[in-house]
């Protein structure tokens, strides 16, 4: 199985995203519909959206476990 390194939102490698199951989605889509904008929030802008990588990144860093070093210095944040 194909695992992805730190999300940039950009690879395209012709499957389905993981970072659009990312468990800070639910998250990112209540503080999404508190900006009260017409756009709809979707999985898709999540996953590629540059406030969705971000969000995604704080997430990550918030909830980090011990043996994941490789969110140490992530610079996506």
């Amino acid at each position: 199985m194909k695992t992805c390194p730190p999300c940039h939102g950009e690879c395209d490698q012709g499957r389905r995203c993981p970072a659009e199951f990312h468990p800070a989605y639910e998250s990112w889509v209540n503080w999404f519909l508190k900006l009260k904008t017409d756009i709809k929030a979707t999985r898709y802008m999540f996953a590629k959206s540059a406030n969705g990588r971000a969000y995604r990144a704080g997430w990550d860093a918030a909830h980090k476990k011990p043996n994941e070093s490789w969110k140490d210095n992530n610079d996506q944040a």
